[in-house]
């Protein structure tokens, strides 16, 4: 799926308790990530200002390991250039094969 497609599931999605809404992983010739959405409630009980929040965790093609955050997707997902993001039941980076 493209960045965008995600980004369309995702806020079509419910949530769990804790905020949990999808995982995905991808690969690029230079990398191999997991990236999680999580629906962030802390700016107040309001839905009109909650937010979903990602996390990404990669490791490059030399085995170094970074992890980045934030609310929006595309700019998070730039360094790695256009990314095919699967849906995944990995939870973690160390779950992704």
């Amino acid at each position: 799926m493209t960045v965008d497609e995600v980004l369309q599931m995702v806020a079509t999605r419910t949530t769990d308790q804790s905020g949990y809404i999808a995982n995905f992983v991808f690969r690029t010739n230079a990398a191999v990530g997991h990236v999680e959405a999580r629906l962030d409630k802390s700016a107040g009980p309001s839905p009109n200002l909650w937010k979903i929040g990602w996390i990404v965790h990669w490791r490059s093609d030399r085995g170094q390991e970074q992890r980045d955050s934030s609310t929006d997707l595309k700019s998070l997902l730039a360094r790695f250039g256009p990314v095919d993001l699967r849906e995944s039941s990995a939870q973690s980076l160390d779950e992704v094969r």
